[in-house]
């Protein structure tokens, strides 16, 4: 079946010269399909670079393992908790975070922004410093708590 599709693509794509304008029409259409096809590769190729990055860019920011609440917004855990989820083997690091979506409106504009409360072992877990374009990483710097915005 295949080959009588292509024996007839062809017969139309080189015809003689009494066809002029099927053949006329046959390289604009072969022509059309091959710079639209290129073109979804480059687009479909950019977009993967840029899924990549921001993928990369986020990923540093969560943990591996995220442990939520099953109802309400906190996760009430005390020391003896804490320290049971420490020695479950392959866990090295524990750092509990608070997040909230949160409105901010600056100069009239108003841009959702995701609030995250974290505490010192925080910057041990993530390579947030990898991604501070302007300062430093710092939450406590021993005498008050500090913001950093990322």
């Amino acid at each position: 079946m295949l080959k009588v599709e292509t024996h007839i693509a062809w017969r139309y794509l080189i015809a003689k010269k009494r066809q002029n304008a099927i053949n006329i029409i046959s390289g604009i259409s072969c022509l059309a399909v091959a710079v639209v096809t290129a073109a979804m590769i480059c687009v479909l190729s950019v977009m993967n670079g840029f899924g990549k990055a921001v993928e990369q860019m986020f990923s540093q920011l969560d943990a591996e393992l995220r442990i939520t609440p099953k109802e309400g917004k906190v996760l009430q855990l005390d020391d003896e908790r804490i320290e049971t989820l420490a020695h479950i083997p392959g866990i090295q690091i524990i750092a509990p975070t608070i997040e909230e979506t949160a409105l901010i409106e600056f100069r009239g504009r108003q841009v959702p922004a995701l609030l995250k409360g974290v505490d010192t072992t925080y910057q041990q877990l993530t390579a947030i410093d990898s991604i501070i374009i302007d300062g430093n990483y710092a939450v406590w710097d021993g005498a008050f708590e500090r913001c950093v915005m990322a």
